[in-house]
C-alpha cells in the first residue's frame, strides 16, 4: 500500500465547498459594489431637468414639458428684452404652424410674467410659451448654453435625444434643416 503525502503531485485535492461559496459571494459583492459606483458616477442627461418642468403660461395654464416627451421639439429660450429673440418669433411661429406636427416649438421665456404677457398681446404666437423667469437663463446654461446668450434653441428628437443646439438667432434655412432632421 502506498501512502500519498501532501506533496504528492498526483493527488488532486477535493474542492472545499465553503471556500467556493465564499469566493463566489465575495465576487458577486465586488461586482455589485463596482456597478453601484459606476452608476453613481454616470453623467446625468442634461435633458432630465427639462422634462421635470411645469411652467406657468401667460394665458394662465401650465406648460408641463413631460407632456411633450415623445415629440420632436424645438425648445427656444427667449426674452422680451432680446432683439434677436423678437425677430425670430414670427419665424418660429411659422415653422410650428407649417410643420404639421412633425416639429413642435415650445418657447421658454426668461422674463417675469407681466412683460411676457404684454409682449404676446402685441405679437401673439400659436406655439406654447412657458414663463421660466430669470431662472430660465440658468436652466439654459445647464442645457449647454455656456455663454448664457439668447436666443438659445435646442432640437430634441422624438426619441428624446438632443440633436442640435444653437446660441443666437436661427435662420430660415437652419429652421428648414432642423425641421427635416426632426422628421427623419
Amino acid at each position: 500500500m502506498t501512502l500519498h503525502s501532501s506533496t504528492d503531485p498526483t493527488r488532486v485535492p477535493k474542492p472545499n465547498r465553503r471556500r467556493l461559496l465564499a469566493g463566489g459571494g465575495a465576487a458577486a459583492l465586488g461586482l455589485s459594489l463596482a456597478g453601484a459606483w459606476l452608476w453613481s458616477r454616470r453623467t446625468p442627461d442634461p435633458l432630465d431637468e427639462l422634462w421635470t418642468l411645469a411652467l406657468p403660461q401667460p394665458d394662465g395654464g401650465t406648460l408641463r414639458l413631460a407632456d411633450w416627451q415623445g415629440h420632436a421639439l424645438l425648445v427656444n429660450f427667449w426674452a422680451t428684452w432680446c432683439a434677436p429673440c423678437l425677430e425670430e418669433m414670427p419665424l418660429l411661429d411659422s415653422v410650428d404652424a407649417q410643420s404639421a406636427g412633425r416639429l413642435k416649438v415650445l418657447g421658454l421665456a426668461a422674463d417675469p410674467m407681466a412683460p411676457v404677457q404684454r409682449f404676446l398681446q402685441r405679437l401673439p404666437v400659436r406655439f406654447p410659451v412657458g414663463v421660466a423667469g430669470p431662472a430660465g437663463l440658468g436652466l439654459s446654461r445647464r442645457l449647454g448654453n455656456d455663454k448664457g446668450g439668447l436666443p438659445y434653441s435646442l432640437l430634441i428628437g422624438a426619441d428624446g435625444r438632443l440633436l442640435e443646439r444653437k446660441t443666437g438667432q436661427l435662420s430660415a434655412s437652419e429652421l428648414a434643416d432642423w425641421t427635416r432632421r426632426a422628421a427623419s
